[in-house]
């Protein structure tokens, strides 16, 4: 039985039991503390299945994290000895080498392309501006908490419920 069935089904017995005026007070109070165990039974065995999900998601996390810093360590590394090989190439002024069967080496010229050296210096013909607009979301909470009878068309507060498992 799911906790959604035992949680419906404490209910319903809850509501059962209440009903009965002429239950003795000993019954109604076994009955009640085993529907309630029941019930915490499944809850405590679900939140520990919970917090083996989060344990788990934060170890591939940690993994994911020690991953991508080897990734950029390997690329930093291959970028490095590829700048040495295109120097070295390029002092011995050797454009190709084919000796290779599996891949040939070249030097190939980049596309043109503009750097920046100082943008202070640049005429303002060659500025382009950009404007990002987002909703402020705390000033209009602030707003709504301030003023409760204002409304803000295309904003209301809204409050959800959330799990604590401590």
């Amino acid at each position: 039985m799911n906790l959604f069935e035992i949680a419906s089904e404490y209910k319903a017995d809850f509501d059962s039991l209440m009903s009965m005026d002429d239950l003795p007070e000993d019954v109604l109070k076994d009955t009640l503390e085993g529907l309630v165990g029941s019930f915490e039974d499944k809850a405590i065995n679900t939140a520990s299945y919970i917090n083996n999900l989060l344990a788990e998601a934060d170890a591939v996390k940690q993994a994911k994290l020690s991953m991508a810093a080897r990734q950029s360590r390997l690329e930093k590394m291959a970028a490095r000895i590829s700048d040495y090989l295109l120097d070295a190439m390029k002092v011995a002024d050797v454009k190709l080498i084919k000796k290779s069967p599996l891949f040939e080496i070249k030097t190939a010229l980049n596309p043109i392309s503009v750097e920046i050296y100082d943008d202070s210096l640049l005429d303002p013909k060659f500025i382009r501006e950009t404007v990002s607009i987002s909703p402020d979301k705390l000033a209009i909470k602030q707003a709504l908490l301030l003023n409760p009878s204002e409304e803000i068309a295309g904003a209301r507060l809204k409050q959800d419920y959330r799990l604590v498992i401590k």
